[in-house]
């Protein structure tokens, strides 16, 4: 599955899935792994069972997590954690053998559940004792409520994150935010901030915008908002809908809008209702999981995006960042490392009573007045830029990789 590493400096053992895995971070480390090769060796090991990755650096090995032989061989381990099955092997490993640890959701209740329900019985036992060891008997009541198939608690009382982050050599989030999370729960842990990286490509202009709609099959004069990612409760699409409902009668003509959902749908959540009821079929296009350039595509063809998110597990959003370095003047929520977009660089709501009112206010405006949204765009497009290319991202994976090796070194 390709030749071996040739970067330079440092040999990195790099652990993560990659597309087509369901994983959002498969797309993430895809992206980044070609800027990290040129101040390292990497070996990438990808879960036992995946796909053939898709489209692979050529100097870049790729193999499967069985191969690792041992930390023996390399100066860093990398290990991609997020709240999602496919990340399952890699959380194990990197709680029995440390390295640095990129943390991408604070709260990873949902995968260590999935490790208890789906792993031999003393996989249960360990979840059950941690959730107690770190939480009480609020901790153990939210386990039995767990394999009860009862309701739980909010994930974010009982994040489970503690073991391997205070495992870890280092752990490198991408927000501030994030970063105040993982303290509050592991104080003292070696936590550092590292952009999460996007490319900046090329801004369409209004013929590329028309080709984009004429592929996808949307209407070329319409008002397009799109909603981009992995479909769970948390996106709050269901006040985004209702909002563009509502815009709807504001707009110049009926059937000048269209509001196009793509993502993957949670097993436990799907807007499909919500749209039937409130009789949207005609306005709303849901395309279901999409690959990399039809998400290219949406982007381009989109007036609006919208990307909400309430409660949140202190992620940082890889469809937010995409859309606001494509130019496209955003709604978003005004919590979590959300709200730290710059204030100019998107239109920014607070999740409550006046949510839906004030989306329904930001998107008549963008119908009304392109150039204000072209504006906010062109500063949303400045920030990445600025804040989160991949070669920034590589180099604060560098700075972290290097302070970390002297740590490992000294212990």
């Amino acid at each position: 599955m390709g030749e071996p590493g040739r970067g330079t400096g440092r040999r990195v053992a790099f652990f993560t899935p990659l597309p087509p895995s369901p994983s959002g971070v498969a797309q993430y480390s895809a992206e980044l792994l070609p800027a990290l090769a040129r101040s390292c060796t990497l070996d990438v090991f990808v879960p036992d069972g995946s796909a053939p990755p898709d489209s692979p650096p050529a100097e870049i090995r790729i193999l499967p997590m069985r191969e690792f032989a041992g930390r023996q061989r390399y100066d860093t381990l990398v290990y991609q954690v997020a709240n999602n099955p496919a990340h399952a092997a890699i959380l194990e490993l990197a709680e029995r053998v440390p390295g640095v640890c990129v943390l991408h959701d604070v709260t990873l209740q949902h995968l260590q559940g999935f490790r208890a329900l789906h792993g031999p019985p003393a996989t249960a036992t360990a979840y059950r004792e941690e959730m107690q060891r770190r939480y009480g008997a609020a901790g153990a009541a939210a386990a039995d409520d767990l394999f009860q198939n009862r309701p739980a608690a909010p994930a974010a009382d009982s994040p489970l994150c503690e073991r391997v982050v205070e495992g870890s050599l280092a752990t490198i989030v991408h927000s501030r935010y994030a970063r105040e999370r993982v303290l509050e729960r592991c104080p003292g842990a070696p936590v550092a901030v590292v952009p999460h990286g996007v490319p900046l490509r090329a801004a369409g202009g209004p013929s590329e915008r028309a080709a984009a709609r004429r592929h996808l099959g949307l209407p070329d004069g319409a008002f397009v908002v799109a909603a981009l990612g992995n479909l769970i409760p948390e996106k709050r699409l269901e006040v985004a809908l209702g909002a563009f409902a509502r815009a709807l009668f504001g707009l110049p003509a009926a059937g000048s809008a269209a509001f196009v959902i793509a993502g993957a749908a949670s097993p436990h959540y799907s807007p499909a209702d919500f749209i039937r009821l409130h009789g949207l079929d005609p306005v709303v296009h849901s395309l279901g999981p999409v690959d990399a350039e039809s998400f290219e595509a949406l982007l381009l063809a989109a007036d609006a995006c919208v990307n909400l998110r309430w409660p949140t597990g202190g992620e940082t959003s890889g469809s937010l960042l995409r859309m606001l370095a494509a130019g496209r003047p955003t709604l978003v929520s005004a919590v979590g490392s959300f709200d730290e977009v710059p204030d100019d660089a998107c239109l920014k709501t607070v999740p409550g009573p006046k949510e839906e009112g004030s989306v329904v206010w930001g998107l008549l405006r963008l119908a009304r007045d392109p150039d204000w949204g072209a504006a906010i765009g062109a500063r949303a497009r400045a920030f990445i830029a600025r804040e989160h290319s991949l070669e920034r991202a590589a180099a604060g994976y560098v700075g972290v990789m290097r302070r970390s090796l002297i740590v490992d070194r000294g212990s």
